[in-house]
């Protein structure tokens, strides 16, 4: 654990390439500090993505093959502040970051269940 508010121990993976690949390719990180006894477990975080691969899939003769394989990414064993932990179904935040987030009805006594509603990089691009 922490000693006098200093971190005690940081665990971490690089990868000694990405120095070299174009920008565009660099793995995504965010480190985010949580106080050791402060933390509660979620059962699962639901990170959803765009649905198709195009924009406008009405133009497109197959929309079956525009599907976006990647437009959900489950992660479980995410961890938040114990406020998140008071979330009732249907509650919205941010998470600092992340994106947006809404509390999902399937939160339950496994923990609480999160789905991304939009990512901070969506934000950024309908602002434009």
């Amino acid at each position: 654990g922490a000693r006098g508010g200093e971190p005690a121990e940081v665990r971490a993976t690089i990868d000694p390439a990405s120095a070299t690949r174009a920008k565009k390719e660099q793995p995504k990180g965010v480190l985010q500090w949580v106080p050791e006894g402060g933390a509660v477990a979620l059962a699962e975080v639901r990170l959803y993505e765009r649905l198709f691969t195009v924009p406008n899939v009405n133009a497109e003769d197959d929309w079956l093959a525009r599907l976006n394989p990647k437009s959900l990414e489950v992660v479980r064993g995410a961890m938040a502040e114990k406020a998140v932990g008071q979330c009732k179904p249907g509650d919205a935040l941010q998470f600092e970051r992340i994106g947006f987030f809404v509390c999902d009805p399937d939160s339950g006594n496994a923990g609480k269940v999160f789905n991304r509603t939009i990512t901070l990089k969506e934000s950024k691009e309908k602002a434009k």
